[in-house]
């Protein structure tokens, strides 16, 4: 018998990342694929292990929020290990955005943007997020990108697309997954090496919100300006004025769109 998920157990095993080879676990249904990462991670798992669900009926994105997650997208979560890797987990954030990007650029063809700090981007709609989750040595990065759905229940807050609306096509999950993964595990072996540069020069090229117009809001105050640039932290730049404001955290709005979309090549 085939096994349906051999793209990716051999994609994992080809761009292993730790000292010993990745588990890989399937799921129908669970609550959140970071919940059952974050468990074998505190087990001990081998750095790259890998939860994939065709559900999530507890999915969330960033600041708790809830994240729709009904069959037909693709939700998956990796352990990472960067404490025996000197990668400053603060920098994961692009490392694991960059590689995400690219894979579904690699398997689609369409021109998917980056906007700080953790979202997806085609066409000025959201298609996919990651919330990086911490433990005492372990990094879980969860990824949710819309695939094959065409609708959502109640009316989300922004209008969110799927590679599917995009492309008029149904997607293969299984191809896909191993694509994005692989791409996130050699981006970060890459920033695992030294190149960080490289990873971040890649987040530029692809960021759908440098040089445009936002309003950052922070949990004390918002600030209006241009988003000028990341820092080598992966922190975002904000040009308020005459002078740069370094943001840490927060939700960026873009405002006042200038036409700018990443390369298709980049």
């Amino acid at each position: 018998m085939t096994d349906r998920w051999s793209d990716t157990r051999r994609k994992l095993e080809e761009i292993q990342v730790g000292p010993s080879g990745p588990e890989l676990v399937v799921l129908d249904v669970t609550t959140s694929t970071n919940d059952v990462a974050r468990e074998l991670a505190g087990r001990g798992c081998p750095e790259g292990s890998l939860v994939v669900a065709a559900c999530q009926t507890a999915g969330r994105g960033r600041l708790g929020r809830n994240w729709q997650s009904q069959e037909g997208g693709l939700w998956f979560s990796l352990v990472l290990r960067p404490g025996s890797r000197m990668v400053p987990v603060f920098r994961l954030a692009l490392v694991s955005a960059v590689g995400s990007a690219e894979g579904l650029r690699e398997k689609t063809g369409l021109a998917v943007g980056l906007k700080w700090p953790n979202d997806l981007y085609i066409g000025g709609k959201k298609v996919g997020g990651i919330l990086h989750e911490l433990g005492q040595d372990w990094v879980v990065v969860g990824v949710g990108i819309n695939v094959n759905q065409v609708a959502w229940e109640g009316e989300p807050a922004t209008r969110p697309t799927s590679l599917r609306l995009e492309t008029g096509q149904v997607h293969d999950l299984e191809p896909l997954l191993a694509v994005v993964a692989g791409r996130i595990l050699l981006r970060y072996r890459q920033a695992c090496s030294g190149e960080w540069e490289q990873v971040r020069e890649a987040w530029r090229a692809l960021s759908v919100m440098l040089g445009q117009e936002v309003v950052v809001t922070l949990p004390d105050r918002s600030l209006a300006g241009l988003a000028s640039d990341i820092d080598e932290d992966g922190n975002l730049l904000v040009k308020v004025g005459g002078a740069l404001v370094t943001v840490t955290a927060g939700d960026v709005l873009l405002t006042r769109a200038k036409g700018r979309s990443p390369g298709r090549d980049a």
